[in-house]
Order: C-alpha cells, then sequence, then structure tokens
C-alpha cells in the first residue's frame, strides 16, 4: 500500500513540473504575441491608414480618366 502511495506523489510531482513548464511556455508564447503586435500588426496598420486613401484616390482618378478619356 506504502508503495502504491509513494508512487502517486511522484506523479503528483512530476504533473506539477509539467505544468510549471507549460506555463513558462505559455509565458513566452505571450511575450512572442506581444512583439508580434508591436513589431508587425501595428506598422501594418499604420501603413494601410497611410496607403488606403492614396489608392482608393488614385483609382477614382483612373476611372475618371477611362470614362472621360474618349470624349476628350
Amino acid at each position: 500500500m506504502a508503495k502504491v502511495m509513494l508512487t502517486a506523489a511522484r506523479h503528483s510531482c512530476r504533473r506539477e513540473r509539467a505544468q510549471g513548464r507549460r506555463g513558462r511556455r505559455r509565458q513566452a508564447a505571450a511575450t512572442l504575441d506581444y512583439i508580434l503586435t508591436l513589431g508587425v500588426i501595428f506598422p501594418a496598420v499604420v501603413f494601410a491608414l497611410w496607403a488606403v486613401p492614396r489608392i482608393l484616390r488614385l483609382t477614382y482618378e483612373m476611372v475618371c480618366s477611362l470614362i472621360a478619356w474618349p470624349f476628350m
């Protein structure tokens, strides 16, 4: 009986250590999420906010030119 309890205690310790490792891995993944957000997605959004009005304006000008071209 004592051997069974000792074995159960060992498995419990292993389980706790594995959960601790998983927690550290998740913590590292959260840090990578912040780096991804600040270093990649945020600059992409800023670029899009700058580029979209310009692209729309140039598209509008091109469509107007294509429509008005036969009448010039």
